[in-house]
């Protein structure tokens, strides 16, 4: 089957075209919800070590995760300060250490 024929202002896509189009548009999407938060005053993006640490610190944090964003979120319930930690990121050092077990 033909990837993409044109008929004037008609593109008629394969099952192929329309899973990446669908990637692309997922992944703006994604790339926009993330800037929304980086961009607000009380919210950090940080290193999946940072996030570890302080997940299991004894700081008031409460999880607070955005899945739309795929961050994995902490809230200081003192301060509404908020952490996040993209899940990509937290599923690479899974498994890597999933391999070293």
């Amino acid at each position: 089957m033909e990837s993409t024929s044109y008929l004037g202002e008609i593109a008629i896509l394969d099952e192929s075209d329309l899973v990446s189009l669908v990637w692309i548009t997922r992944m703006a999407n994604l790339n926009e919800l993330r800037q929304r938060f980086e961009s607000k005053p009380r919210c950090r993006i940080v290193s999946p070590d940072v996030f570890v640490k302080m997940m299991v610190s004894h700081s008031t944090f409460v999880r607070a995760d955005e899945p739309n964003a795929n961050f994995l979120g902490l809230i200081d319930e003192q301060t509404g300060n908020r952490i996040f930690v993209k899940g990509e990121e937290m599923e690479r050092i899974r498994d890597v250490s999933l391999q070293l077990n």
